[in-house]
């Protein structure tokens, strides 16, 4: 025998090996497929009752999902017209402070009292404190800064 032929033949043996592994595999697999086909076969009842329910859930949900749906809708309505109505209030209220808006504009204004510089040791007035304000003026004092409460000193008639 040739080198060559018996190489060939081991392979066509491995191949046949290969082939038969196949069919067998093949063959326990559509066993197994015709167990599970006989067992749901013979559990008609049961496939019938699953069927049933998931009929029943599915029928559940489609309800539910209208009812929902009727919901949504009717809150997008009733929302729909409170903001419409907010809408309409905010466009009066833009028109009308407009309109205010334009006449103070259109209001002679007064001229600005002229600027006093405190750089330059300007005295200050002297003020009266009485003692009901003395605490809540005391710190405005240390800051500089006087109360609306707080009353400048009269100018005294004997130094005009």
């Amino acid at each position: 025998m040739d080198v060559r032929n018996c190489e060939c033949l081991t392979v066509a043996i491995a191949t046949t090996n290969e082939v038969q592994n196949y069919q067998l595999e093949a063959r326990h697999a559509l066993d197994q497929l015709n167990t599970a086909v006989a067992s749901i076969t013979n559990n008609v009842p049961t496939v019938q009752t699953i069927d049933q329910i998931i009929g029943a859930v599915s029928y559940q949900f489609q309800a539910r999902q209208l009812c929902v749906q009727c919901e949504i809708q009717e809150q997008a309505q009733a929302t729909n017209s409170c903001f419409a109505a907010l809408a309409e209030q905010t466009q009066q209220l833009i028109s009308s402070t407009a309109a205010a808006a334009a006449a103070c504009n259109n209001m002679p204004r007064p001229r600005p009292p002229p600027a006093t510089s405190q750089l330059h040791d300007e005295e200050r007035p002297d003020i009266y404190i009485t003692i009901d304000t003395f605490w809540e003026t005391k710190p405005a004092l240390a800051y500089r800064r006087t109360s609306a409460r707080i009353k400048p000193k009269a100018p005294s008639t004997d130094t005009l």
